[in-house]
């Protein structure tokens, strides 16, 4: 029904038909692959610990104390 209004150039849709094709595109597109798929493209692999250490870039090292100035 949405191609049909783009395709028309229908410009209004009633809030009736909105939230149903809304629901019926949300439910299609917000499964478990495209999430994933979005926190990688973004770098960021929130349920694999290693992969997160991997993509840092640091050295540890430890700090030494300021000397007090006299």
């Amino acid at each position: 029904e949405i191609k049909y209004l783009i395709r028309y150039f229908i410009t209004y849709i009633s809030k009736t038909k909105f939230f149903s094709a809304f629901y019926i595109i949300f439910k299609a597109t917000f499964i478990e692959s495209n999430i994933q798929g979005g926190f990688r493209g973004a770098r960021l692999i929130p349920l694999n610990l290693e992969t997160i250490i991997s993509k840092l870039n640091m050295q540890l090292r430890t700090l030494m104390p300021l000397k007090e100035a006299t």
